[in-house]
């Protein structure tokens, strides 16, 4: 190193003119302590020697402190800092949301700015349309933060520059180390965002369900951030003393070693983790998940111990993970008394329904509520004790009476399913066939009291996706019949392929029957709302039902199947009516072929001068088909028709 020509040989002051004040004084203080080191034989060698790799060296030294100069290790922990930020502020932002939301709902900060809202809606809400559309499942909204969560990451490690170190033996290549402090920055945040029971959806209100989508984003940005991390760490070696140098350090077991095969692991990890393997075999995935999960923690604490602060992250992690852990077991246990009634169970009686639905009726203790749209998870331990699926409620809680019943409509699509729908269908000597089952939950996202909240509820569903709607329009419905509530009307749109399905909710439509308030408008008819440039109507020519038709619960039942009769659909629409109780109980029945065309539809349902919402679960393109018209009719808020239109959709997976 040439800057070392005619260097003084004393070890106490080394005065280098390239170096600022600040690095020569740390300098100097280590050339202090280094007395009989300067009196050793490698003190002179030249920084190209291969036996000049550490202190003992003063090429060695010098060029550390060089290269410290350019970019110091005290510098590291500020990218895991801004990292928890990044977060911390997202967190605060939906956290406020959450507070707002709780106020509205109990009165309070009612007048909201609904023009700039409704903006923010008419883009937030969208999603892309087609195959792309229903494949993403996100939509502008998410994407926006996506995009902003991506571009964080993606600048804050290479925005400094100085990527590697001049030499290897100087130290890790800072790359590797700025990924490795924000890696270790985002672990806390990947396994807060994957329990049941977790502090975020506490803050935020947002179940775990939907929460799921950002843990395994997280999950791939780490990955993402460990190849960067990984690359360097193989490119300054081999750079500087070829593959051979490289070799020595696997065979030292440096950490390269530990990183190559932790690297390993979270790629198993995340091939495993991809949606169509994991909903396709997920008890197999959930198990292989766990297992590599495990081990990736294990080699994650052989592979950064003694690393600066990375361990402390670690720390943070498997602390949170601890806390899931007792806290979702605290949960889920909390209505069992006494504790040894855990293995025993809860009795369930089995239905068989058409269309391969099986109906799931148990019986859960006074202590045990739940809010409409929430799920639970069930576990068959005469099937399998690690097994736990997650079902929507299609029931409501009446713990105050003897006919509180959980019910679950469960519909067979393979492994745990279509055991269920097998036992439904055993020959018994008495009655519906019965097995006993654990319960873990309820689970889902906090809303606010709809009747209370809104004046018009629209609830949108397709198949068995009814079963995340139909509690709501029960509530609502009980809540209007009681008085005292904002709601003036609820509806129920709901999308069947088989006529005979609408068996599925004959018991709860005739729970409903005679619940709502029957409000008569005689002599005067209100107009419904249009889009754009359509015509207010009597009559709205898709569903046949009246605007007049306020303060009732309308059912709006459509048959897609193409062999549906006439005489089919007419049985159909007079059946539910009857177990309604017909007009004069405030239901009205609609059994219609086709499919519901939603941009002419959903704005008719609406209560003009009011705020509505939309709660839609079903397929994926139905979803996307609902949330754009939603979007949409943001304008009906801008031309001061109604007040508000928000949408909530219902979704959650193995």
């Amino acid at each position: 190193m040439e800057a070392l020509a005619g260097l003084s040989a004393s070890p106490t002051s080394l005065p280098l003119p390239d170096l600022d004040p600040t690095t020569q004084t740390a300098m100097n203080h280590q050339l202090a302590g280094l007395e009989n080191a300067a009196q050793g034989p490698l003190w002179h060698l030249p920084i190209d020697d291969p036996r000049c790799v550490n202190d003992s060296c003063l090429a060695f030294v010098y060029g550390y402190w060089r290269d410290q100069a350019r970019y110091a290790n005290y510098r590291f922990p500020l990218y895991a800092q801004w990292t928890v930020c990044f977060y911390a502020v997202v967190v605060v932002l939906f956290t406020a949301l959450y507070a707002r939301r709780r106020l509205d709902d109990q009165g309070r900060n009612v007048r909201l700015r609904e023009r700039l809202v409704s903006y923010w809606r008419g883009f937030a809400y969208r999603r892309p349309a087609g195959s792309v559309g229903e494949w993403l499942d996100v939509s502008y909204g998410q994407l926006l933060l996506f995009t902003l969560a991506s571009v964080f990451l993606l600048v804050l490690p290479f925005f400094q520059g100085y990527y590697l170190r001049d030499l290897f033996r100087f130290g890790s290549p800072p790359l590797s180390v700025r990924c490795a402090f924000i890696i270790s920055a985002l672990l806390p945040v990947m396994i807060a965002l994957a329990g049941k029971v977790n502090v975020v959806t506490m803050l935020t209100g947002i179940s775990y369900a939907k929460l799921n989508v950002w843990h395994r984003y997280v999950g791939y940005a780490v990955y993402a951030l460990s190849v960067v991390h990984m690359v360097p760490h193989f490119i300054s070696p081999v750079r500087e003393g070829g593959l051979h140098e490289l070799y020595l350090l696997l065979r030292d077991k440096k950490r390269e070693l530990s990183g190559s095969v932790l690297q390993f692991i979270f790629t198993l990890l995340i091939l495993t983790s991809i949606p169509a393997l994991r909903s396709r075999m997920y008890e197999v995935f959930k198990a292989v998940h766990i297992a590599l999960a495990l081990a990736f923690f294990a080699f994650l604490t052989w592979h950064i111990t003694g690393e600066y602060l990375t361990p402390d992250y670690l720390y943070a992690t498997l602390a949170i993970l601890a806390l899931n852990f007792v806290a979702r077991a605290v949960y889920r246990n909390r209505h069992i008394t006494p504790p040894r009634s855990f293995l025993a169970g809860y009795p369930a009686t089995l239905e068989p329904l058409p269309g391969n639905m099986t109906r799931v009726s148990i019986p859960p203790p006074a202590s045990m509520t739940w809010s409409p749209g929430q799920h639970i998870f069930l576990t068959l331990p005469s099937h399998s004790r690690l097994q736990a699926h997650p079902f929507t409620i299609a029931s409501l809680p009446s713990p105050s009476s003897a006919s509180h019943e959980l019910t679950l409509l469960i519909r067979a699509r393979g492994g745990f399913t279509a055991h269920l729908a097998q036992l439904a269908r055993a020959p018994t000597l008495d009655g519906l066939p019965s097995t006993r089952v654990w319960l873990d939950g309820p689970y889902g996202d906090y809303l606010p009291s709809l009747e209370r909240a809104f004046r018009g509820v629209v609830c949108v569903a397709g198949g068995s996706g009814v079963t995340a709607v139909l509690p709501w329009v029960g509530h609502v419905a009980r809540r209007m019949r009681e008085g005292g509530c904002r709601a003036r009307g609820v509806t129920l749109v709901w999308s069947v392929r088989e006529v005979g399905w609408v068996r599925w909710v004959e018991r709860e439509v005739g729970i409903m029957g005679g619940s709502a308030e029957v409000e008569r408008e005689v002599g005067s008819r209100s107009s419904s709302i249009s889009v754009g440039a359509g015509e207010k109507t009597e009559k709205d020519p898709v569903v046949g039902v009246h605007p007049a038709e306020r303060g009732r619960v309308r059912l709006c039942i459509f048959v897609t199947s193409r062999s549906v009769s006439d005489a089919e659909i007419k049985s159909a629409a007079a059946g539910l009516a009857r177990l309604a109780g017909g007009e004069d109980a405030g239901v009205r029945v609609e059994v219609s072929r086709g499919r519901p065309e939603y941009a002419a539809l959903l704005p008719g349902l609406l209560e003009e001068g009011g705020r509505n919402v939309v709660l839609a679960c079903g397929p994926p393109g139905q979803k996307v088909a609902v949330a754009n018209e939603v979007a949409r009719m943001q304008g009906l808020v801008r031309e001061g028709r109604v007040k508000e239109v928000r949408l909530h959709t219902e979704t959650f997976g193995w």
